[in-house]
């Protein structure tokens, strides 16, 4: 009952210059302000729970961030749950204003590795 976002739609979203960018056609939430004070709630918070002012944003499974702490580049995949009663255990008691999970990317750089010399035998 949540929304998803894949790698592919997000890569779709070329105009997307923030990560609240890309909530513009998820239903259920409003996105609300731009750059760090940017943030996302449930519509059906705003109706049930006047004093929710944003979604609890979750990053990599960790709390405590905020929508645009991260490029839409670096995003994976998106989980938006906007009702509370459709939240996963794990997130469970903290969707009363919605709940937004991110995943990252892998990073891509390639990694250095010092050079190894093979012995005669093929092995370093």
């Amino acid at each position: 009952y949540g929304q998803f976002l894949t790698p592919e739609q997000i890569d779709k979203k070329k105009s997307a210059t923030e990560a609240v960018d890309l909530f513009d056609d998820l239903l259920g939430f409003t996105a609300l302000g731009r750059g760090p004070n940017a943030r996302l709630i449930s519509n059906m918070a705003l109706s049930n729970h006047r004093s929710c002012s944003e979604a609890k944003v979750f990053v990599q499974g960790k709390p405590g961030r905020g929508i645009n702490d991260m490029k839409p580049g670096q995003i994976a995949a998106i989980e938006a749950y906007a009702d509370d009663a459709f939240v996963p255990d794990r997130y469970a008691g903290q969707g009363d204003c919605g709940v937004i999970v991110i995943w990252l990317r892998k990073s891509t750089s390639p990694t250095s590795h010092a050079a190894t010399a093979l012995r005669a035998n093929g092995y370093p």
